[in-house]
């Protein structure tokens, strides 16, 4: 006969659970996959103040926000806390979901009031939970406000990520000494600023923290069932936390960190013919120029260095003596190609400084044609960057399309205008150059012919040399057919 194990009485159970809400202790509520993070997250506050965390789908990371959210409120009388949720409308629906279950078994003169009007958990203590939408700048209201904790729900949702951060956020936890918890998946777009910013800050302050499906204590079974109802890439993005952006939104995908190298010039380089590019900033872009040579023995293009401008700084003096400079580190044989929207700016160039630089030829779908040459260019080994080159080097890394893939995502910190430089260089890269062959065009060699050379009705054959280098600037637009749509 089995010994029967004594049950936990009732009125016990009731009094330890009201005991642990009123200390603000939520631990017995978490699943162990929300104990690992929760423990990590209490570890990382001894080092710094923003704690940052990659986890898969059905982990419950939007439960434990909250409930990190509700333990502050009920520890520290007066204390704001910031819950920011992705969405634009319902923000009450999408927090109440996530409050319902935990508060089921709050006793009830603990429970704090909900205020639906202004998304607002306020509790008898003077603490304050204040849910705001990502989407719909809400946020913006609590500018000035002190901040004791602020927790970011679905990170690599919100476009509004920095904005956030930096000048809402930050700000309102010095005068609390507070913190900040900011967690999310892992977005398709390769730019985005929860990986490219904050998880790659994170990792060097190790306040970083990533828990996969396989943290998550579902059967393995179920978890290859529902493996095999999604792509290869979006299981693993989604739920093995690796970071495979979709390349779809990847302006240059076969971009690689091998192609970083430094290169020693060649003995040959005054023989070479260099390239300089430039993308002029309009008010939001940089302006950004790529200094470079064509080998002609490996067959590759060197880009050596870069200068880059923001907007405001775009000065024309600046712009000639960063160029000159930086051109003494190539060849004298030099041609240069640059945007078209900036004509007085190009026109100084040209006038005060002597500076020429060729008009890039533009039309429907050619920005589209230039970059897939780009990319053509990277695909097949062709292009080296100095490690110097540290802005061109991360717009290749992380640069992207917008969400519907009709323009470039110009976010700060990855505008895309070095990737859009380099592509007008390439229109007017010659890899047909020989060294040593260079030949004047208007020399030309007469062959007579094989038959009787009296004959004045046989015509004589002329043979231009095969010129040093392409001189005509003409662009030839090899936009894919793809793109030739009636505009």
């Amino acid at each position: 006969m089995k010994e029967k194990i004594p049950q936990p009485d009732q009125a016990a159970q009731a009094q330890a659970n009201y005991l642990l809400w009123k200390r603000g202790v939520l631990a017995h509520l978490m699943r162990p996959v929300q104990q690992e993070i929760y423990q990590t997250w209490l570890k990382s506050k001894e080092k710094t103040h923003k704690f940052v965390c990659v986890a898969s789908r059905r982990l419950g990371k939007s439960t434990l926000g909250f409930m990190i959210c509700l333990e502050e409120a009920i520890k520290v009388p007066g204390a704001n806390i910031l819950f920011v949720v992705p969405v634009l409308k319902n923000i009450d629906r999408y927090v109440s979901e996530i409050a319902r279950d935990i508060l089921a078994s709050c006793p009830e003169n603990l429970r704090p009031e909900y205020l639906p009007m202004k998304n607002i958990y306020k509790f008898a203590n003077g603490s304050q939970i204040f849910c705001v939408g990502s989407s719909n700048q809400s946020y913006e209201n609590l500018r000035g406000s002190r901040i004791n904790l602020a927790v970011i729900d679905e990170a690599q949702r919100n476009d509004d990520l920095e904005i956030i951060i930096d000048e809402v956020v930050i700000p309102s936890l010095m005068d609390s000494d507070g913190y900040m918890l900011i967690y999310g998946t892992v977005p398709r777009q390769p730019n985005h600023p929860f990986v490219r910013r904050y998880v790659r800050e994170a990792k060097i302050s190790k306040a970083y923290a990533e828990f996969d499906i396989y943290h998550a204590g579902y059967p393995p079974e179920r978890i290859e069932a529902f493996r095999a109802e999604v792509s290869k890439e979006a299981f693993e993005r989604e739920f093995e936390c690796k970071f495979n952006a979709d390349k779809r939104f990847n302006v240059t995908p076969n971009f690689k960190s091998d192609y970083v190298k430094r290169v020693e010039d060649p003995s040959y380089l005054p023989s070479l013919v260099s390239y300089v590019s430039m993308d002029i900033g309009g008010a939001l872009d940089n302006t950004h120029i790529p200094f470079a040579y064509f080998d002609d023995v490996t067959k590759k293009l060197v880009v050596k260095t870069e200068a880059v401008w923001a907007s405001q700084e775009s000065r024309v003096n600046k712009i000639a003596e960063a160029i000159k400079d930086k051109e003494r580190l190539l060849s004298k044989r030099i041609r240069r190609v640059c945007d078209t929207n900036n004509f007085i700016l190009v026109k100084e160039l040209q006038e005060k400084h002597k500076l020429v630089f060729d008009p890039v030829q533009k039309g429907p779908g050619s920005l589209e044609a230039m970059l897939e040459i780009l990319n053509i260019w990277i695909e097949h080994d062709k292009i080296l960057i100095d490690p110097s080159c540290k802005v061109l080097i991360h717009e290749l890394k992380f640069g992207s399309w917008n969400k519907t893939r009709t323009d470039l995502d110009r976010r700060d910190g990855s505008h895309c205008d070095g990737i859009i430089a380099l592509a007008y260089m390439l229109t007017i890269v010659n890899e047909k150059h020989k060294i040593n062959q260079a030949a004047d065009e208007a020399d030309a060699k007469f062959i007579p012919p094989e038959k009787d050379p009296l004959n004045l009705k046989e015509k004589k054959t002329v043979v231009t040399p095969e010129r040093a280098f392409d001189e005509s600037f003409e662009f030839k637009d090899v936009t894919s057919t793809i793109w030739n749509k009636d505009i």
